[in-house]
């Protein structure tokens, strides 16, 4: 009687499945960067009262506008009228940025 001897068959070593997460993007090196020179640090305090400020709120909910940028704005619009220069200034760069502001902002929305 003629014996087979069987062999047993190794598997080889299955690889790992692929990770449908993407790897991490590598760290970044070097100096993060620095504060953004048009954030505004100075401030401005006015006294009102409690139904001015209530009114002033209102105004700016009504129309989608933050109270600080809308007083701050109006604020700008009035010295320039008046003849102040650096008020024209500002106010350009402050529709410049609200542009920018803007486009950035339609972006992500249709990025979604």
């Amino acid at each position: 009687m003629g014996s087979k001897m069987r062999t047993r068959k190794t598997s080889t070593p299955k690889p790992a499945p692929k990770s449908t997460q993407s790897t991490p993007a590598p760290k970044r090196v070097g100096r993060p960067p620095g504060r953004d020179p048009n954030r505004r640090q100075q401030m401005i305090t006015i006294r009102c009262g409690d139904a001015e400020k209530r009114a002033l709120q209102q105004f700016c909910e009504a129309n989608g506008l933050e109270l600080s940028a809308w007083m701050r704005t109006t604020m700008l619009e009035i010295a320039a009228k008046n003849g102040c220069a650096l008020a024209a200034d500002a106010l350009l760069g402050n529709q410049l940025e609200s542009a920018a502001a803007s486009a950035r902002k339609r972006a992500r929305k249709r990025a979604k």
